[in-house]
């Protein structure tokens, strides 16, 4: 009987334990409702009413958020997964630039 009760309480120990695991999956950009788009690397001198480092997509400007240091090359053309994001970044008074969050982003091979 003392067994029996064991191996009661042990299965719930379990069962509960298991109801609070969660399955780590890679989201693909489908997903996370990202968006595909080809566009140029532009920086703006912050020095002189510039913004830094942004995306052009469409000739409109993005601010990422994210964005590696190994892409911070002046008219590198781009292709790039992206999220749109709520936020806009003020680069200064009266320009706000929409704000994305990059997924995926990789060099286009120029000619």
């Amino acid at each position: 009987m003392k067994a029996k009760n064991i191996l009661w309480i042990a299965s719930l120990l379990l069962l509960m334990a298991g109801t609070g695991c969660e399955v780590n999956k890679l989201e693909s950009s489908e997903e996370l409702g990202a968006r595909t788009a080809e566009g140029i690397m532009v920086y703006e001198n912050p020095a002189t009413d510039g913004c830094g480092w942004l995306v052009q997509i469409n000739n409109k400007p993005y601010f990422p958020v994210n964005l590696a240091d190994e892409y911070k090359i002046d008219k590198l053309k781009v292709s790039v997964d992206y999220q749109l994001l709520d936020s806009k970044f003020t680069c200064w008074p009266g320009r706000l630039i929409p704000e994305i969050k990059i997924v995926s982003i990789k060099k286009i091979q120029q000619p």
